[in-house]
C-alpha cells in the first residue's frame, strides 16, 4: 500500500488557506461554536493511504470535484472546505448523525424561508448507507454532503439572493471561512444546531413564528375570497358580503361583534327576531379599522378596493410576503447597536432605539417609487438648524423648471436664489435663460431658511454617496396620508424637534434646549454630535409589533415581488445541476411523507 506524508498533504492543501486573514469570530452570528471538533485521521501515523477514503478525498479535491458542485466563484466556501479537510488530514467529515441532521435541515428549509432545489436534496438523500460504499464512492459522498452543507449554510446566513440584483441595498460581507470550517466540522458529526445560522435578531425569530402560524392556516383551512361589491360599503349599508366580511375577520382572530338583531314580519302577520347579517354596523366598521391599521391601509372603516384586496390575501400569500422579509433580514447588519435610529421605509416610520427599546417613534415620508429611498447603514454625524436647500439638479429639471418658467416671481416668492455653477457667485434670475436645455447644469437653485424651506427647521446628516438624509418639512398635511411615498429619496420627519431632543439626550455636546433656541433664532447653524449615532434605513413589509400582533405594510417599491421571484429562480443548488423550481412547503411535505426512512449508517 502506498502512503503520502500527512504533513506534506496538509501543507499542500492549507498553505494558501493559512495565508488568508480571516475576520474575527465575533463578526458573525456563530461566535459560540466549539472550535475543538476536528475529527481523526486514519491509517499509519504521518501518512495517508492512497487506497483509502482519505486518499480518495484528497484526489477528488485535487481534481476539483468539490469546486464543480460549489461553483467557480465561491472562493469563501472552497476555502472553508479545504481548511476543514486539511485539519482532518482528508479524513471524512460526515457520519450517520451528521447526515441525518443535514437531510432534516434541508427538508425543513422552507420553514426558515430558504428555497432549496429538489436536486440538491435528492442527491443528498440518495447517497445511501455510508458503510456500504467503496472508498471512492464514500469520498464522493462526503464531498457532496460538504458542498450541500456549505451552500445551504451560506444561503441561510447571507440569503439566497444577491440584494444588489433586487434593491438598492448595502453589500453583505462574506461569512468568514474560519467560521464555515468550524460549522462544517460540527455538522458532520451531528453536533450542529442549524438554527444558529439564522440572524440573531428577535424580529427575525418573531417573523419566523408568524410564518409558522400562517403556514398552518394554509395547511388546514383558508378563508373564502370576498366578492367585490358594486360600490363602497360604509356604515349603514346593506350588502350580502357583510356576512363574508365577518367570517373573514374572525378567521384572523379579530373580535367580531354579533350581527344586530331586527324584527321581521312573518306570513301570519306576527313578528320575530332574526340576525341582520347584511347590515354593516358601526361596531363592525371599528373592527375593520383595526384590520386596516394592521395592513398599512387608510383607516376609514370602509370596504373599498384596497381593503378588499388585503382581505382576499390568502395565508399562502402572507407566507410569501414573510419569506421575502426573512430574506431581507439576512441582508441586514449582524446586529443593531443598542442605541440607533431606524427608518422602516414601507411602514413610513422612524424610530429611535435606546438600550434596544423604542424611545421615540414618528411618522415619516419616504421616496416615491420613481425616486426610491435606498436601504443604508451609516452614522448620524451632525445636525443643521435652519438649513438652506441646495436643490439637486434632477429635481430642478423635473419639478422646478416648469414653475419657474410659468411664474416670473416664483424664485423670489419661495425664498430661492440662484448660483452660477462655474463661478459659485449669485446670479440674477432675470438674466438666466430658463428655457435653455442645459440650464440645470449651468445654474443651481438654493432656498433660504424659513417657513417655505423644503427641509423644514432641521436636517440630520449621515453623509453618503446618495445624498440621503433626514429632515423636516413645511408640508405637515402630508403626514395625514396612510401611504407617504412623496419625497425625492430623502426622509421627512413629522417631528424633527423630538428627534433632536432624543439625540441631545444621547450626546454630551448637544443640549436639547440649545438646539431649539438655535432653530427659533432662524439662523443657519451646524451642530456636531460628539458620538455619531448609527442609522439604518430598512425595508420590512411584514413585522411583529411589541404585543405580538402581525403588521403588514405596502410593498411600495415592489421589492417583495422581486425578492420572491429571485428566490424562486435561483434556489440553493449544486453548481453542476440544471435550474429547477424550488422546494416549497407543500411539495416538501409530499417528499417527506413518501420517502424511504432508511438513514445512512456510519462507516
Amino acid at each position: 500500500m502506498t502512503y503520502q506524508s500527512t504533513a506534506r498533504a496538509f501543507l499542500l492543501s492549507s498553505a494558501a488557506i493559512l495565508a488568508i486573514s480571516t475576520p474575527s469570530l465575533a463578526q458573525t452570528p456563530m461566535s459560540r461554536v466549539d472550535p475543538e471538533v476536528q475529527g481523526e485521521t486514519t491509517g499509519p501515523d504521518g501518512a495517508i493511504a492512497q487506497s483509502s477514503v482519505a486518499g480518495a478525498i484528497q484526489e477528488a479535491m485535487v481534481d476539483d470535484t468539490l469546486r464543480a458542485m460549489i461553483g467557480p466563484d465561491a472562493e469563501g466556501l472552497m476555502t472553508a472546505a479545504e481548511k476543514a479537510y486539511a485539519i482532518r488530514v482528508f479524513d471524512s467529515i460526515w457520519d450517520r448523525e451528521g447526515v441525518r441532521d443535514l437531510v432534516r435541515a434541508l427538508e425543513e428549509a422552507p420553514q426558515s424561508g430558504v428555497y432549496i432545489a429538489p436536486g440538491l436534496l435528492e442527491r443528498v438523500r440518495d447517497i445511501g448507507a455510508l458503510d456500504r460504499l467503496s472508498d471512492t464512492e464514500r469520498a464522493r459522498a462526503d464531498l457532496t454532503l460538504t458542498a450541500a452543507f456549505l451552500l445551504y449554510a451560506d444561503a441561510r446566513v447571507n440569503g439566497v439572493t444577491d440584494p444588489g440584483d433586487i434593491a438598492d441595498a448595502p453589500v453583505i460581507e462574506d461569512t468568514a471561512s474560519e467560521n464555515l470550517s468550524l460549522w462544517l466540522a460540527e455538522a458532520g458529526e451531528g453536533l450542529f444546531d442549524y438554527s444558529e445560522l439564522d440572524p440573531d435578531h428577535d424580529e427575525f425569530s418573531s417573523l419566523r413564528e408568524l410564518r409558522g402560524h400562517y403556514r398552518a392556516r394554509a395547511e388546514t383551512d383558508s378563508w373564502e375570497a370576498i366578492d367585490a361589491p358594486g360600490e363602497l360599503i360604509e356604515v349603514g349599508d346593506e350588502d350580502a358580503i357583510v356576512e363574508d366580511l365577518r367570517t373573514r375577520l374572525a378567521a384572523e382572530d379579530y373580535d367580531v361583534p354579533d350581527a344586530p338583531v331586527r324584527e321581521v314580519e312573518t306570513q301570519s302577520g306576527a313578528t320575530r327576531e332574526e340576525a341582520h347579517t347584511a347590515l354593516f354596523t358601526e361596531e363592525l366598521s371599528e373592527v375593520l379599522k383595526a384590520f386596516q391599521r394592521d395592513r398599512g391601509l387608510k383607516v376609514d372603516g370602509i370596504v373599498g378596493p384596497s381593503t378588499l384586496a388585503e382581505l382576499n390575501a390568502t395565508p399562502g400569500d402572507l407566507v410569501d410576503r414573510i419569506d421575502a422579509n426573512l430574506e431581507r433580514w439576512r441582508w441586514a447588519p449582524e446586529r443593531f447597536a443598542p442605541t440607533h435610529v431606524r427608518v422602516n421605509i414601507p411602514a413610513y416610520k422612524a424610530r429611535a432605539y435606546e438600550n434596544g427599546e423604542v424611545a421615540v417613534e414618528m411618522k415619516a415620508i419616504v421616496g416615491r417609487s420613481s425616486r426610491q429611498t435606498p436601504m443604508l447603514t451609516d452614522s448620524l454625524e451632525y445636525l443643521v438648524a435652519n438649513p438652506r436647500w441646495y436643490v439637486p439638479e434632477s429635481i430642478l429639471e423635473r419639478d422646478k423648471l416648469d414653475d419657474i418658467r410659468g411664474s416670473g416671481d416664483y424664485i423670489e416668492s419661495h425664498d430661492y436664489f440662484v448660483l452660477d455653477r462655474d463661478t459659485g457667485e449669485r446670479a440674477d434670475p432675470d438674466t438666466v435663460s430658463w428655457d435653455t436645455q442645459d440650464v440645470a447644469e449651468e445654474y443651481r437653485l438654493v432656498q433660504e431658511p424659513g417657513e417655505e424651506n423644503a427641509l423644514g427647521e432641521l436636517k440630520f446628516m449621515f453623509p453618503n454617496n446618495q445624498a440621503i438624509y433626514l429632515h423636516g418639512t413645511p408640508a405637515q398635511h402630508l403626514f395625514d396620508d396612510a401611504h407617504r411615498s412623496f419625497s425625492s429619496g430623502c426622509i421627512r420627519l413629522a417631528e424633527p424637534l423630538r428627534m433632536s431632543d432624543w439625540l441631545a439626550s444621547q450626546d454630551e455636546r448637544l443640549d436639547a434646549q440649545n438646539v431649539r433656541d438655535v432653530v427659533a433664532g432662524q439662523e443657519l447653524e451646524r451642530l456636531e454630535l460628539e458620538n455619531p449615532v448609527p442609522i439604518h434605513t430598512v425595508y420590512f413589509t411584514a413585522t411583529v409589533d411589541e404585543t405580538g400582533d402581525a403588521r403588514f405594510h405596502p410593498d411600495v417599491y415592489g421589492w417583495d415581488a422581486a425578492t420572491l421571484q429571485a428566490m424562486q429562480d435561483n434556489p440553493v443548488s449544486f453548481a453542476d445541476q440544471s435550474s429547477e423550481s424550488p422546494i416549497t412547503d407543500s411539495t416538501q411535505e409530499a417528499r417527506i411523507d413518501g420517502r424511504n426512512d432508511e438513514v445512512p449508517t456510519d462507516a
